[in-house]
């Protein structure tokens, strides 16, 4: 890693599964959940299309809905949408995320 890259890790609560991951002037390039012996299990990035055959849109304003509370798990998967980074399916504990950040 460079060190013009950036990490932020979270604390995750169980049910959340929209993070706030804005850094000024730079992308998010890798995500990961962190283990108990902090071991990194990185997460797949997926394309708008994968994604929404996944989880419905709200009509009123274009953002993803809340699943169904059994739609919960360990996440595999997640999506980058503006400043919001979604997580699929959603946190059924709670985990540390770690998000790797990359200048523009």
């Amino acid at each position: 890693m460079s060190e013009a890259a950036l990490t932020k890790h979270f604390n995750l609560v169980r049910g959340q599964w929209r993070i706030n991951s804005s850094v000024p002037g730079f992308k998010v390039v890798a995500v990961a959940l962190v283990g108990l012996r902090h071991r990194p299990f990185p997460l797949r990035q997926v394309e708008a299309s994968e994604f929404t055959a996944l989880v419905p849109f709200d009509d009123k304003n274009g953002e993803p809905k809340e699943p169904a509370a059994v739609l919960h798990g360990l996440p595999t998967l997640y999506f980058y949408f503006g400043v919001s980074l979604y997580l699929w399916p959603v946190l059924l504990h709670a985990w540390r995320l770690k998000v790797d950040f990359a200048p523009r």
